[in-house]
């Protein structure tokens, strides 16, 4: 399975804390990208190789962290 889609949601997070950050002044300092990753729901989903997905979501978060100027330390995956 491809980690595109996780990196795409993880990407619509981030740019949606920085959203809240510039409209309302706020700065968070974590963000929690939620769980099921890995999980096969149907029959006929991929497994997802974490060892692989999991460092390119981060890698892609930190790197927008850094762009979009923002005050995230913590990153949680359930």
């Amino acid at each position: 399975r491809s980690e595109k889609p996780f990196i795409a949601s993880a990407k619509t997070l981030i740019e949606f804390t920085k959203k809240i950050q510039d409209q309302y002044n706020y700065k968070l300092s974590a963000v929690n990208l939620g769980g099921g990753f890995g999980i096969k729901y149907l029959d006929g989903d991929e497994e997802c190789d974490l060892s692989h997905t999991l460092p390119k979501m981060i890698e892609s978060i930190d790197e927008l962290i850094i762009e979009y100027e923002l005050s995230i330390s913590d990153i949680y995956i359930e």
